[in-house]
């Protein structure tokens, strides 16, 4: 089917009155021969390690079991409902060993990811970059890639901000102004160092 529609294409455009209807004709039965959507079609993206769940997470997943044999039959909303309502009530206290394990299981998390990051190469990241914009996601950001550089006009705004005359203003206004007028008061030599 394939090279027929390259055959009929090709007729198409050495002699567009042939084929023009044979066109038509490969078009809808390459259109109609996928049934598939956009998104299934597409592969998803690697995400790298999974995030940690929250501390409320933590707390509502050891209590989920409990609350479903108290309520049998009854959809997961009513679970958060109660369960939001008993960790408002929690202390502080006894919130705590959930602050504690939802900070040990961050930390490895990032660990992992910072790991998971360092091992792709910027084609890999290029290729999960293509993946994330076919399903509507933010792209990655190559760790590898070079920072911009600093303007000029920055470095001096800068080392100019813990000076004395400058770091008395509190206004950000009066603060941004003074600097303006003082990089305008420079030669464009000094302005280059």
């Amino acid at each position: 089917m394939i090279r027929q529609l390259t055959k009929t294409l090709s007729l198409h455009f050495i002699n567009p009155r042939v084929a023009t209807s044979q066109v038509t004709v490969c078009r809808a039965l390459t259109t109609q021969s996928s049934s598939r959507t956009k998104k299934e079609q597409v592969p998803k993206p690697d995400e790298g390690p999974k995030r940690p769940l929250t501390s409320y997470g933590l707390f509502f997943m050891e209590h989920l079991q409990k609350f479903k044999d108290e309520m049998p039959g009854k959809p997961t909303t009513e679970f958060a409902k109660k369960a939001g309502e008993m960790w408002s009530s929690l202390s502080e206290e006894k919130k705590k060993p959930y602050y504690e394990k939802y900070a040990r299981e961050r930390q490895k998390y990032e660990v992992a990811h910072k790991k998971w990051l360092e091992s792709m190469t910027s084609l890999d990241i290029i290729r999960q970059n293509a993946l994330r914009k076919a399903h509507n996601k933010k792209p990655m950001k190559d760790p590898t890639y070079p920072k911009r550089a600093v303007s000029p006009y920055i470095v001096f705004s800068t080392s100019l901000q813990a000076k004395p005359p400058v770091a008395k203003m509190q206004d950000v206004k009066e603060r941004v102004r003074y600097i303006a007028e003082e990089w305008r008061k420079l030669s464009p030599e000094e302005k280059k160092v």
